[in-house]
């Protein structure tokens, strides 16, 4: 659209049908009215992907899971005859400072876990 309001305008000004100025205040008008509108249409469409990934993500949380926790669950295990509570977050990862290849994925050990 823009290309065509210059090649015209250009055309017309040649022809002294127009003034430069005339020709250049209008493309920057249009310019100016052009730009919120392009920025409009990307908001609505980011709108829109972002509506159709909340209904998709409402699809998941509403399906009912096949697999319930009941009073049978089991919320604690046993390691070696002992009772310990099934506790992620004290996981920690390290890697030895001697070992040269210890940014091989294999060699990475657990700490052990924060006693309290």
């Amino acid at each position: 659209m823009i290309l065509f309001v210059i090649w015209r305008g250009g055309y017309m000004v040649i022809d002294d049908q127009i003034k430069l100025e005339d020709m250049t205040g209008f493309v920057v008008c249009m310019l100016l009215l052009v730009w919120p509108l392009a920025e409009f249409g990307w908001i609505l469409t980011l709108y829109q992907r972002g509506a159709v990934g909340m209904n998709r993500m409402n699809e998941i949380f509403a399906e009912v899971p096949t697999v319930r926790e009941d009073e049978d669950t089991l919320q604690d295990f046993t390691i070696r005859g002992r009772r310990h509570p099934l506790r992620t977050h004290l996981l920690r990862l390290r890697r030895p400072k001697s070992d040269p290849h210890s940014s091989h994925p294999s060699r990475i050990r657990p700490i052990p876990p924060i006693r309290h």
